[in-house]
């Protein structure tokens, strides 16, 4: 008998995004944990980033979030945070 590999996400994971300022970045933290998404969001301030924006190089300052929750919320968190 073969068995095959599911695809299931993992138990518990980190998710990091970044947000262009601090209340952005307190609105998703807020969200995620208010709407039992993430059970804790760490906010980072004073990130510089580096990065490609419309064929140009960009440099800039950004927030990191540090998102903790179960793997299987990942999809449900990413439409969350592109919906706010």
């Amino acid at each position: 008998m073969r068995s095959k590999a599911r695809n299931k996400p993992p138990g518990f994971v980190i998710a990091y995004t970044t947000a262009a300022n601090k209340a952005d970045a307190g609105t998703i933290a807020g969200t995620l944990v208010r709407e039992r998404l993430a059970a804790c969001v760490n906010v980072v301030p004073d990130v510089s980033s580096v990065y490609t924006w419309k064929g140009r190089s960009v440099r800039g300052k950004e927030l990191l979030l540090i998102i903790k929750t179960r793997g299987s919320l990942l999809e449900r968190i990413k439409k969350r945070i592109k919906s706010l």
